[in-house]
Order: C-alpha cells, then structure tokens, then sequence
C-alpha cells in the first residue's frame, strides 16, 4: 500500500497535481501583511485536496522529500518572481526537509565569511530546482541506471578517500584539537588536501568514463567500486610517498623524536 502510494505522489510531482497556498503573515500592530508562508497541498485526483500530514510521512519513507522540497522551492520563487513584477514586495518563507538542513550547514560552514545557514538552504534548493529531479522520476529506468549510477560514483570516490585516509594512512589516529585549530595538522596546503582532491578526480573520471567513452562502460556499471578502489589506493600512494619523504631521520643518541603530523 506505502509503495502504492509512493508511486502515486512521485506521479504527483512529475504532473504538477501539488499546489502551493500562502498563508498570510501579518505585521505586530497586525494592519499589514509582511509576508507568507508557503504550504503545499496535493489535489489527488480521487481523494481531493490532501493536507500534508496525508502524505509527508509518505515522501519520507520513500525518499521523495528532495523532490517534493525542490518543487516547492521552484513554485515558491515562481510566485514570489510575480508578485515583486507587479509591485507586492512580500517575503516568502519555506519549510525545508529536515535532510535540507545538513547540506545548508555545510555551505555555511565552508565559506563562513559568506554564506549563512539561510542562504546555504537557499543554494541548496537552487541546486535541487537546477537537478530537475521530476525529470528524473518520469523515467525510472534513466533514473536507476543513469542518474544513480554516476552518482555512486562520486560517493564512492570520495568513501575511498576518506576510509583510506583513516585507516590506512593514520592508521585511526586522530588528533581532536587540531581538527578545531585553524593552522592545525589538517590545514594542509591553505586548507587543501591536494593529493585528496587528486585521488578524488581520478576516481571520479574512471567511474563515469563509460558515459563518454564506450570502451570503459564496464567501468560505469561498477562505478561506485571503481571510484572506491581507485580514489582509495591512489591516495594511500600518494600519501604514502609524501610520508615516507618526510619523516625525520633517527638522532645518533637514539632517543626518539616526536611525530610529525600527517599533512
């Protein structure tokens, strides 16, 4: 039945049968509207206009809240886009899926200096509206085995680097303080890892060659193992070779010296 009426609802998004009413928000002397709040309603075609707590829990359950958010997110900026044409200066506030606000933290996070949490869940949605991710939900065999394909890719490049990072080279040890210390051990090369981001590209251009290049197609139907392994032992080399050139020699008296961090 949940699956039922998953496919529906991903129908819904597809077809636009959702619609947006702005509910108003109104000043503190209560004499003028500051701005709206955009709720979604979905016009089945059978059950009429549903609320939300008919079918959020719904598109939880069966991952359609990127969906659902960023077609919310469009039609929002949509109206908002009319109004301001013809004069109706209004704010309009948006609830985001709880799975938005980590994506949102991380832009600000990154650039801090630039970014807030607000503008880094307005990136976010961006993103999500310039993904056309009902496209994506109209053809489900392009979905599976085009879309989620490369995308496995990219994690798996990445998963490869990180687990190769902290097993391999630091052997799961890590120092807490200076994750939090600006010039600390993971500072790098002004806060780049360039041999992460390196191993990373590779593993990313060999998992998604098959796209382009047909001979490496076995590739891109293995793509998250590809990027996994390649990314993964291309950095532990790199790594590797940068230690073992910069670890200090042993003093004559043979007393020890302390560790250098990795870097």
């Amino acid at each position: 039945m949940t699956s039922d009426v998953g496919f529906e609802l991903a129908r819904a998004i597809t077809n636009n049968e959702l619609e947006l009413h702005y509910q108003p928000i109104f000043s503190i002397d209560g004499k003028s509207v500051r701005a709206v709040e955009a709720l979604v309603r979905w016009k089945h075609p059978q059950k009429g206009l549903l609320p939300p707590q008919a079918f959020l829990p719904t598109a939880e359950r069966e991952g359609l809240m990127h969906e659902l958010t960023a077609w919310v997110m469009r039609e929002a900026l949509l109206q908002a886009s009319v109004w301001r044409r013809d004069g109706l200066a209004l704010k309009v506030a948006v609830n985001i899926a709880a799975n938005v606000v980590s994506p949102a933290n991380d832009f600000a996070n990154a650039f801090p200096r630039l970014i807030r949490f607000r503008t880094g869940g307005l990136i976010t949605g961006i993103i999500g509206i310039l993904m056309q991710p009902w496209k994506l939900l109209a053809d489900p065999q392009g979905y599976i085995f085009q879309w989620l394909l490369g995308y496995s890719g990219g994690l798996g490049s990445i998963a490869g680097v990180l687990i190769a990072d902290y097993w391999l080279v630091r052997r799961t040890e890590l120092s807490l303080e200076d994750l939090y210390l600006p010039n600390g051990a993971y500072r790098y090369s002004r806060g780049w890892n360039w041999k992460a981001v390196a191993a990373t590209l590779v593993g990313c251009a060999l998992a998604w060659g098959g796209l382009v290049f047909p001979p490496l197609k076995p590739l891109y139907d293995y793509a998250w193992f590809v990027g996994f392994f390649a990314s993964g032992l291309l950095y532990w080399a790199l790594s590797s070779r940068s230690l073992a050139r910069d670890l200090p020699s042993a003093p004559a008296s043979g007393s020890p010296r302390p560790a250098r961090p990795l870097a």
